[in-house]
This record gives structure tokens, C-alpha cells and sequence, in this order.
């Protein structure tokens, strides 16, 4: 495997591991002929970098943005049309869709189906880099855009509840990219991840009307077991990603959902209720 980036932290130094790192600015004036070498013997291209919305807020301006997610994806499908790859996989985002619904209406089901709708910078340039990708499947090369749900984790009981909506766990983001560059092929098109519950159309369209009763029918007790550790659900939700059209092209399983989140609890109430074990002691008696 080859990695290409600006810098890399140090324990990828170690010799063990199957990684060639390639320390490369994409968008310095060398930086595609670089790249074009990194990948030359490569079958997938996976695009990873990029500014996020987050950056805007700690000072980065929306033509680093642009640039650093639009242009540097002109640039890595440049290279890989060059390199001759079997296919590229893009990192994009499931807030290409905008806002959903109003409090108390039916969630919007975020699906591939579903018409884009961005409404901040990050957005809007992750659709444009889906765009500039998607030339290169003229060429011949699969072009995967998986629109990832939110995986940036501030405390866990958040990054657990927004898996109610378009929350995507980390190691579950990580399956999904696995899946698609190991898959034997791989259909060009975009595909949305999240670490979703199995649940139908109108179960997820119930989610903005009485998101309690959706979790109580679906996973039972946990919406009592979440009040006794404080957790907060929401009343509603308005959106659900709905990640089943890659869960039938390439296997991928959302095996981190609130149902993982369930069981644990269950396993830890089940310790608790264990009684305690008895232990004999043998008397010695001395002669």
C-alpha cells in the first residue's frame, strides 16, 4: 500500500509495516508528476484529503476549502487517468443533501435516490469534487463517491445518538472503504455509509414523528436504559441515511450501530444481576 501526504506520524516508520509513505503536496506546481509516481503501480486510488467545514471555523478561508477539496481532486483524477487505475474511491459526505426535515414531519431518508441539496461551502465543494471524479469513468476507471456520514467524535454520547441519523462510526467508515477497493468490481456511482439501524422506508420516515417508539420497537429497553445513564434521545429526527444499496454492491455490514450500543448494556446488566461467587475455605487442622 502507498500513502501520499503532506506529513506522517512517526510509528508509520516502522519497517514492519506494508505501507510506502510518499511525503507529496498535491497542489504544489510538482505535485502531479509526484503523484502520478506514488500511484503508477497502483489498482485503486482512494481520495481522502480535504478541508471540512470545521476548518472554516478555526480560521481557514473558503477558497483554501475549495481548493484544497475541489482542486485537489482535478489534480488526483488527472493522475490516476494517467496511471491507467483500475478505480478511485472519493472520501465525500452525506451533507451534500442539507438540512432535513422540520421538527415533527417525516425524517428525510437519505439515499442515493435522494436530489442534493448543500447548503454550507464544505458541501458544495465535496459535490463539485464528486463531479470532477466522475469525468474519469469516461477513461474506463470505476469512480465510487461514498458519501460518508458524520464520524467526528466530540463525546461519546453524541457520537452514539447521531447514529439515529447520519452518524457513521469510525471503524465502520474504515469497512466500507475496505469493502469497496477489495470488491471485485465495484459499479460507478455514489453510495452513502452510516452506521444505520436495519430499519424499512417507513420506519425511517417515522424517525421525525416518534423516534422513542422506532428505537422501543427495534431495540427494546433501550430507551429506558438510556434514561438511566443520562442519555438524551431526541424526540425526533430528521434525517436517516440509508446505507443499503453498498450493503448489497460490496457486503458492508454497519456492525457499530445503537444495536452494538445495546448489547453492551445488556451484557452489563446481566454481570450486575450475577450473584456474587461463593468461596469455600478448608479447614486444616495441625496434628
Amino acid at each position: 500500500m502507498t500513502a501520499v501526504d503532506l506529513s506522517f506520524p512517526s510509528w508509520l516508520d516502522d519497517p514492519a509495516l506494508p505501507v510506502r509513505c510518499v511525503q507529496a503536496d498535491v497542489l504544489s506546481a510538482g505535485g502531479g508528476y509526484e503523484l502520478h509516481r506514488a500511484i503508477a503501480d497502483c489498482g485503486v486510488v482512494v481520495h481522502l484529503a480535504g478541508l471540512h467545514g470545521l476548518h472554516l471555523r478555526q480560521g481557514a478561508s473558503v477558497a483554501d476549502l475549495w481548493r484544497s477539496n475541489v482542486e485537489s481532486a482535478r489534480r488526483v483524477t488527472a493522475a490516476a487517468v494517467e496511471a491507467d487505475v483500475r478505480r478511485m474511491v472519493l472520501a465525500s459526505t452525506t451533507a451534500v443533501y442539507g438540512p432535513g426535515s422540520a421538527p415533527g414531519e417525516p425524517a428525510a431518508i437519505l439515499d442515493e435516490a435522494r436530489a442534493p441539496q448543500p447548503d454550507n461551502p464544505y458541501a458544495t465543494a465535496k459535490l463539485a469534487a464528486e463531479s470532477v471524479m466522475a469525468t474519469a469513468a469516461g477513461a474506463g476507471i470505476e469512480v465510487v463517491s461514498l458519501r460518508l456520514g458524520r464520524f467526528f467524535r466530540e463525546d461519546e454520547q453524541s457520537y452514539q445518538i447521531r447514529k439515529l441519523s447520519t452518524g457513521l462510526d469510525l471503524e465502520d467508515a474504515i469497512d466500507a472503504m475496505e469493502a469497496v477497493c477489495v470488491a471485485e468490481q465495484v459499479a460507478s456511482g455514489v453510495y452513502c455509509v452510516a452506521s444505520d439501524l436495519p430499519l424499512s422506508r417507513a420506519d425511517r420516515y417515522a424517525l421525525g414523528e416518534n423516534c422513542h417508539a422506532i428505537l422501543e420497537s427495534h431495540l427494546p429497553g433501550f430507551v429506558a436504559a438510556a434514561a438511566l445513564r443520562d442519555w438524551q434521545l431526541p424526540a425526533q429526527v430528521g434525517r436517516s441515511v440509508d446505507s443499503s444499496k453498498l450493503q448489497t454492491a460490496v457486503g458492508y455490514r454497519p456492525r457499530r450501530s445503537l444495536a452494538r450500543t445495546a448489547e453492551r448494556w445488556r451484557a452489563e446488566a446481566s454481570r450486575r444481576r450475577q450473584p456474587p461467587q461463593r468461596t469455600t475455605m478448608r479447614e486444616e487442622v495441625t496434628p
